[in-house]
């Protein structure tokens, strides 16, 4: 599974559930034009869905988010949350002597949000997280959240 694209571990998951692309879609709350491109495109998956979503797509085909991306790796011994991208991006700020605004700029995301409230990860997508993460010296699969 792990030499497999998103695309391929998204349908394998799908034809082994029985479900067809619009059933995905409609559990899912999306349109099925959005749900093939998933399958039919393997950046489509870290670029245009939330981490909500992810979490919905894996619980509703049965994989873990970081299965669906990588594949089947060894995940992270030790796992975060959202709280340690936080602090991270606190520590960067105190440690450059930088506001929200100057550092958000630099990783390419505004990240006020963000600070006061962590789950406000939500809404990222994969990029985002994995864009915060580098800022911050922590690995994004760490925090990734789980389907559970």
């Amino acid at each position: 599974m792990a030499d497999e694209s998103t695309c391929d571990r998204l349908r394998g998951a799908r034809e082994r559930l029985g479900l067809t692309p619009e059933e995905v879609a409609s559990k899912m709350g999306l349109s099925a034009p959005w749900y093939y491109d998933l399958e039919a495109y393997p950046d489509e998956v870290s670029s245009t869905m939330s981490l909500a979503h992810l979490k919905i797509l894996g619980q509703t085909l049965g994989l873990e988010p970081v299965t669906i991306l990588v594949g089947d790796t060894t995940s992270p011994t030790a796992r975060g949350g959202f709280r340690d991208v936080v602090n991270g991006l606190e520590r960067r700020m105190k440690s450059e002597g930088l506001d929200a605004d100057t550092l958000g700029e630099r990783l390419g995301w505004d990240i006020r949000g963000v600070l006061a409230d962590p789950e406000a990860l939500w809404e990222f997508n994969v990029v985002g997280l994995r864009d915060l993460c580098q800022g911050v010296g922590i690995d994004w699969l760490a925090v990734l959240p789980g389907s559970g």
